[in-house]
């Protein structure tokens, strides 16, 4: 059980230093297993935050295309190999807008419009960063 704590904590703290744009992707564990599951918890988040803000209908449409646009842009416009350790700490540094919009966002387009503009910045700030 203390690897496990260990690990949440190692996430966290990853996850703090990419949204105060610090720290790098490569500081990500280059898992198959941690990509996996921090894809599947991105994809439940967005769902429930496009459910809770749009509808079924959007809840069913946005996540695939926001994580295809993902897969998308991180393997230069689909020519290059899929770098897990950049998608998994996109994913990362996601997930808790997400579940911060799901929580306060309830249809109100200011505060989607400057998580969205925080969410570009912060993934250019960590795709530029090696």
């Amino acid at each position: 059980m203390s690897e496990l704590t260990q690990l949440i904590r190692s996430l966290v703290a990853l996850s703090w230093r990419y949204s105060t744009f610090r720290g790098s992707w490569t500081e990500m564990p280059n898992s198959t297993g941690l990509y996996v599951f921090l894809g599947a918890t991105l994809y439940i988040a967005s769902t429930i935050t496009a459910w809770i803000e749009y509808g079924e209908q959007a809840a069913a449409l946005l996540p695939p295309i926001m994580i295809a646009s993902i897969y998308f842009a991180t393997s230069n416009g689909g020519t290059a190999p899929v770098n897990k350790r950049l998608i998994a700490a996109i994913f990362l540094l996601i997930t808790p807008v997400m579940v911060a919009l799901a929580l306060v966002g309830r249809g109100h387009l200011f505060i989607e419009a400057l998580a969205g503009l925080y969410i570009g910045a912060t993934v250019i700030t960590l795709m530029e960063r090696k």
